[in-house]
């Protein structure tokens, strides 16, 4: 693609930061790991910060740590990246999917109030492309104190409801740095919480269970000295080659999401008058970090047909989509759906029994749902031109 949907873009000092951990020696959860963190608490003000190997394996721990059992529900959105959901499989709960709303593709509480069961244990909203998720209404809907939510920051980063940075609202946030992310380390995640006993447990289980050093053990540093492990940990560790390319990107993160959102507000401008396609929405006191830019085909119409219970019509405007996005990219433009309905993936489709429209609005934002490109790289020119393709097309 001439213009790509995304693109990592590393800085000469990007670069050089990733040889200092092998000039050292010491390329695994080392000092470089304890900046990243470091850096990560004073960015978002969360109290505790522990890097992983990916997102996908921050929510595992997460949920891990609470010690569920079998029957225990966990709730996530129909729509999101498989591995918010992949993740609840894999500890063995009841998966429990709730309806998004169209507007900001993020869990809708009136439907997730009829999904809260006496054996619901945690939650897991999701800030999806950025836009961020209110917790407080989870929370105003919680009368069981044992239930947690786990909030899945994968696009979160940059994300705030008035000045309060995504992800510590609940009793954890998930954060990503695939290469689609604003900081980027290849793969790698970052866990913040507030609560130090689920720091502690956390830190363990991603490092094979291992109980951390006790500083007043006088044989702690001895030759023959081994820690005791008190869980059957992971190997969930985060590499210190990772970790330096993180940190150098962390020192100049607000230009990174500074650029992300001038492309944001050149869209807007283009688009926000015409009623073919559903751009982000803004909300006073939000603050999106647009890690992607995440539309809707033909909005109006998705609606109506959705409330007339129509599902030809929604059929028939996928194929519209998809003839658009063909479009774009013979004009050479990278375009790509918004992400999953991860009810509609055969694996949970067959094993809870469920219908594609069971979750309506999910299944329409997977149909119709579409990204633009967007990343600091994108000059103002090749904007330009996606916008003049889109508009032209859509006429």
């Amino acid at each position: 693609m001439k213009i790509p949907i995304s693109k990592s873009v590393y800085t000469k000092e990007d670069m050089d930061s990733v040889l200092e951990p092998l000039k050292s020696g010491w390329v695994v959860q080392g000092p470089k790991v304890a900046e990243f963190e470091s850096l990560w608490c004073e960015f978002t003000k969360a109290k505790f910060s522990i890097a992983t190997t990916s997102c996908t394996s921050a929510l595992f721990l997460c949920l891990e740590a609470l010690d569920l059992h079998q029957d225990d529900e966990v709730i996530v959105p129909a729509l999101s990246w498989v591995s918010t959901a992949n993740i609840v499989e894999n500890v063995g709960c009841k998966l429990v999917f709730c309806d998004i709303e169209l507007s900001t593709f993020n869990l809708d509480t009136n439907d997730l109030q009829s999904k809260i069961t006496d054996k619901t244990k945690a939650i897991i909203p999701v800030h999806l492309f950025g836009y961020p998720m209110d917790i407080d209404k989870i929370k105003s809907l919680i009368t069981n104190n044992d239930i947690y939510i786990i909030e899945d920051s994968a696009c979160g980063f940059g994300s705030y409801i008035n000045e309060n940075h995504v992800g510590l609202a609940g009793a954890f946030g998930c954060f990503s740095f695939h290469p689609r992310k604003a900081i980027s380390t290849g793969e790698g995640g970052m866990i913040t919480t507030d609560c130090e006993y689920f720091a502690n447990k956390i830190r363990s289980l991603r490092n094979h269970g291992m109980n951390a050093a006790d500083p007043s053990d006088k044989n702690a540093n001895k030759p023959y000295a081994l820690l005791d492990h008190d869980y059957a940990g992971y190997n969930f560790r985060m590499t210190d080659i990772q970790a330096a390319l993180g940190s150098s990107q962390m020192k100049r993160a607000n230009n990174i999401l500074s650029s992300r959102q001038e492309v944001a507000k050149r869209y807007e401008e283009a688009f926000i008058d015409n009623e073919l396609i559903g751009i982000p929405v803004s909300e006073k006191n939000h603050t999106h970090s647009f890690q992607s830019y995440a539309c809707i085909y033909k909005p109006n119409e998705i609606r109506s047909a959705l409330l007339s219970k129509d599902f030809h019509k929604l059929s028939s405007l996928s194929e519209e989509r998809n003839s658009f996005m063909e479009n774009l990219a013979e004009e050479g433009i990278g375009t790509r759906p918004v992400t999953h309905a991860i009810h509609m993936l055969s694996y949970f489709k067959e094993k809870y029994n469920i219908n594609s429209e069971d979750f309506p609005n999910a299944w329409a934002a997977n149909a119709c749902g579409f990204s633009l490109p967007i990343f600091p790289d994108l000059s103002e020119e090749d904007q330009r031109v996606v916008i003049e393709v889109v508009t032209k097309y859509l006429k």
